[in-house]
């Protein structure tokens, strides 16, 4: 008679993370409409999923979604800045800032 084969308590699971989906939804909706309203929060929750991944808390499945909205909200940030300093240097705002001062 064969004895059944050993069998081994399941192994722990780390824990799934949707912060790498949450980055690149603010990504994206940052890019389309709140610029670094939403894509700075971003950056900071994928860099949060990445060194998680990196630690070895969470599991390596997301980390390229993760590393995408890193990049993806860095870019959008810088974008949105380089905007705005192109919108002051170019028009020099419309002279929003130097009505204010004649004013006086």
């Amino acid at each position: 008679m064969q004895q059944p084969p050993a069998q081994y308590p399941p192994q722990p699971q780390a824990p799934q993370s949707n912060k790498a989906l949450i980055a690149l939804i603010l990504g994206v909706v940052g890019f389309l409409m709140c610029g670094p309203f939403t894509a700075i929060p971003g950056i900071f929750i994928a860099k949060s999923e990445l060194d998680g991944i990196k630690s070895g808390a969470l599991p390596p499945t997301n980390k390229q979604m993760a590393e995408i909205a890193f990049w993806i909200n860095i870019a959008v940030t810088a974008i949105y800045v380089l905007g705005i300093c192109a919108f002051f240097a170019l028009f020099g705002g419309l002279g929003v800032l130097g009505g204010l001062s004649s004013m006086g």
